[in-house]
C-alpha cells in the first residue's frame, strides 16, 4: 500500500506523522505536554484506526522520545510518540 493511500484511509493529514523506509512504517505524535497521555494509547488508537480500515498489520515495536523544546524542529527531530509497524500484503 502507497504511503498517501494508508495516510487517506486513517485520516492524517500531517505528511510528517507517517513514513515508510524500508517496508516498516512509523507514526508519530508529536506532544509539549502528555496530558496523561503515552506510547500505549498512541499505539491502541493506531491498531483501531487499523482494524476498522480492514488492514492486516503487526506492530513492532512503539516508544516515547523526548526532547527539550526548540523552535522551528521537525515532528521527528521533537519530542514525540511513535509505534513502528509493518502491513501484511495478501499474496
Amino acid at each position: 500500500m502507497k504511503l498517501n493511500e494508508l495516510c487517506e484511509v486513517l485520516g492524517i493529514y500531517n505528511h510528517e506523522a507517517l513514513t515508510k523506509y524500508r517496508g516498516v512504517y512509523t507514526y508519530r505524535v508529536g506532544f509539549f505536554y502528555t496530558h496523561g497521555k503515552d506510547h500505549h494509547k498512541i499505539r491502541e488508537n493506531l491498531e483501531a484506526a487499523l482494524k476498522k480500515a480492514g488492514i492486516e498489520y503487526r506492530i513492532i515495536d512503539s516508544g516515547e522520545q523526548w526532547k527539550a523544546f526548540r523552535g522551528g524542529d521537525t515532528l521527528k527531530q521533537g519530542s514525540h510518540w511513535w509505534v513502528k509497524f509493518s502491513i501484511i500484503e495478501d499474496k
